[in-house]
């Protein structure tokens, strides 16, 4: 062979067989199929469809907004009264407030009116009552909790 012819017999070697190390590579290792053979048949492309919408379409559309738009009315209708109620429940609350501290100072004037000792002179002198002492306490013991029976008559005086 000559120079020239086992040159260019090299160069195309080493695009086929790779060197690494002590070990030789193919470059492409798969093998050649029949190309024919191989491959599936070719796909049709995808038939555009005009991008015109139809009268249904529109309409579904149409449809859908304005139910979105009725459903977005009723929930500001339905935060703005729940907004007023809370307004409501608090200016409610304040009023409470106020009543029950006007009700305790009222309580407060009317107990301090009350003498605990004209009561006990009242009750002691005038009606005839007892002051309680411990000789005045019964105590009944009893095996059931839940009922009592009466022996005799409560007197009347």
């Amino acid at each position: 062979m000559s120079r020239k012819k086992q040159a260019k017999y090299n160069a195309e070697l080493r695009e086929i067989i790779k060197v690494e190390g002590n070990t030789l590579r193919k470059v492409n290792a798969a093998p050649n199929y029949d190309e024919d053979y191989d491959r599936a048949p070719k796909r049709q492309p995808a038939k555009r469809h005009s991008k015109k919408l139809g009268f249904a379409q529109v309409a579904l559309a149409a449809v859908f907004f304005a139910f979105f738009v009725l459903v977005c009315v009723g929930y500001l209708n339905v935060n703005a009264e729940n907004s007023r109620v809370r307004s409501n429940i608090t200016s409610l609350q304040t009023k409470l407030e106020t009543i029950t501290a006007q009700n305790d100072s009222l309580d407060y004037s009317i107990n301090s009116y009350v003498d605990i000792n004209h009561i006990i002179d009242v009750a002691t002198n005038d009606l005839g009552m007892v002051k309680i002492s411990k000789d005045n306490i019964n105590t009944y013991k009893s095996a059931e909790y839940e009922y009592m029976q009466q022996y005799s008559s409560i007197p009347t005086k």
